[in-house]
């Protein structure tokens, strides 16, 4: 009989005629023994349904795991990844920590951002197991190390304990580095005023990085190396040397570096500069102060690339030396001129040497404070005269000079095969250098308003690299004079006495490129001449 049939028919009978309970036990024993299966079966699907879930959970991470390992970056070779990571771990910086909190000024760097900036020698081994291995086998990208000390931790009765989680990560780079030499580089921060600084009487960073030699060391900051109680300028692995804050008695310590050939100095003045003379630099760098600027060959007389930047003041001390001075060595000039004073240190400079061996000559404005001073005409003219050099490479950087003024300085230099110009970033009422007369006077064989002669100007040119801040620019010449020099065939750069140009950048910053227009640079592209033209993507 049916359930519905049984119970309908038990609802029916009442009052006396209910005697037979057995029957309505039984009915009750057979349902709840129903449930029970059916609940039973229930928890058997939903332990299925969980192990089916669970094993389709794995089989869907090892399918993402079996998909990972056709990633294009696995078949990269351990070869090819190298320098890629080398590239990347430029600098690892470990700030101390806890920074310490009585502590006037804040720490340098704000270390909160994403770490793979800060720390990518570590972020790069934590990826996965090859690339963890491959980190581990580069000593080089755990090297180059940058410390953020704090002046008052060092004077901390506790500093080893509470600052041991910075400790021990210096000391895993150090270990990783192995012997590779350290690219060093150390900032304290703090003022110029002496009273705000804490002459620290133990630097346990310091003591840690003594024990590895090292290739680069840069020191920052208004704390004196003579005022760090560190023995740690003996190592003869030392190449490079930056120093933005010294005196003489810290420059003496680096006499026993017999490989320093590059300087990067700050405040050194013409009574400061150590003696003997650091005859291994070859390559230096030096904010002009004061004093007779040619006594830089006293103290460097092996320099070949000599780099002088004129310092922020209200006026310039440096004077010209009494008769100019002689260098055989140096090669490279780079001048970084800025404001506007009376008797500038382009001036200066150029009346100061004969440097017959230079083959090139940067004269580069900063954009912090831009040179705004006249453009020494006579002194570059008389310097070239004077130096009789064959210059080969020609570069004017955010300097105002007028196009007659320019080409007049292009006319002395036939040797010339390099040359760049850029005036993005010069201020408001400079003059540019890029003008149409200009690029109209470098054409191979039409003559301009400002070169009048038939001899090509820059006859030897092959390089040609031109940044364009402003937003007339004049096309068409600009392709003729690059086509008038395209000269592959030898017969025809010896008839004409004309170099091939082998190079041509032009960037545009406030304006986009005209495909249209510079449609013949791409056929000589495809002919062998390396030509970019890029324009801006804001340009009009």
């Amino acid at each position: 009989m049916p359930e519905s049939s049984r119970t309908d028919g038990l609802r029916s009978e009442h009052g006396p005629a209910v005697t037979d309970t057995k029957q309505i036990e039984d009915a009750l024993d057979s349902v709840d023994k129903d449930i029970a299966e059916y609940e039973s079966e229930i928890l058997l699907l939903q332990s299925r349904i969980v192990y089916i879930k669970t094993h389709q959970k794995r089989l869907r991470e090892h399918s993402a795991k079996l998909r990972s390992l056709r990633s294009p970056i696995r078949r990269l070779p351990n070869e090819v990844l190298s320098p890629i990571f080398n590239f990347f771990c430029d600098r690892n910086l470990l700030q101390e920590y806890p920074w310490s909190k009585d502590f006037d000024f804040q720490p340098p760097t704000d270390v909160s951002m994403n770490a793979l900036t800060y720390l990518p020698a570590m972020t790069i081994s934590s990826v996965c197991s090859r690339w963890r291995s491959l980190a581990l086998s580069l000593p080089q990208i755990w090297s180059r190390v940058t410390l953020e000390l704090s002046p008052e931790n060092s004077r901390l009765p506790d500093v080893s304990r509470i600052l041991s989680g910075f400790l021990a990560t210096l000391e895993l780079h150090l270990q990783r580095s192995k012997d590779c030499p350290l690219t060093l580089n150390i900032h304290i921060p703090g003022s110029h005023d002496l009273d705000d600084n804490i002459v620290p009487d133990r630097l346990l960073a310091l003591d840690a990085v003594c024990c590895n030699p090292w290739c680069v060391f840069s020191w920052r900051g208004p704390q004196l190396l003579s005022n760090i109680p560190v023995p740690f300028f003996a190592h003869s692995a030392l190449e490079e040397l930056i120093l933005l804050q010294t005196d003489p008695l810290s420059l003496k310590y680096f006499e026993r570096a017999p490989n320093l050939h590059t300087f990067r100095g700050r405040c050194i003045s013409s009574h400061s500069l150590p003696i003997p003379p650091m005859a291994t630099l070859s390559d230096v760098l030096l904010p002009c102060d004061f004093g007779e600027i040619g006594r830089v060959l006293d103290v460097f007389p092996n320099v070949r690339t000599l780099c002088l930047v004129e310092c922020s003041a209200e006026a310039s001390l440096l004077s010209i030396s009494t008769s100019p001075r002689l260098s055989n060595t140096i090669t490279e000039l780079q001048l970084f001129p800025q404001g506007s004073f009376s008797l500038t240190m382009l001036e200066t400079t150029l009346s100061s040497f004969i440097f017959p061996s230079l083959i090139c000559l940067a004269i580069i404005g900063l954009t912090s404070e831009p040179y705004t001073g006249p453009w020494p005409r006579v002194a570059l003219e008389t310097f070239l005269q004077r130096s009789s050099c064959n210059l080969t490479t020609f570069r004017i950087d955010t300097i105002g000079v007028c196009d007659w003024e320019f080409v007049a300085v292009l006319k002395l230099l036939p040797s010339l095969t390099d040359l760049e110009v850029n005036d993005i970033g010069l201020p408001i009422g400079q003059i540019s250098p890029i003008t149409p007369r200009v690029v109209r006077s470098l054409h191979g064989f039409i003559t301009s308003d400002l070169h009048t002669s038939t001899s090509p100007l820059l006859p030897n040119l092959t390089g040609l690299k031109i940044q364009f801040g402003g937003t007339a620019f004049d096309d068409g010449t600009f392709v003729d004079m690059v086509s008038s020099r395209w000269l592959p065939d030898s017969e025809s750069t010896s008839d004409l006495g004309l170099s091939c140009l082998r190079s041509v950048t032009l960037r545009f910053k406030k304006r986009s490129m005209d495909g249209e227009a510079y449609r013949p640079l791409e056929y000589l592209d495809k002919a062998g001449m390396r030509v970019a033209i890029i324009g801006s993507k804001q340009g009009r």
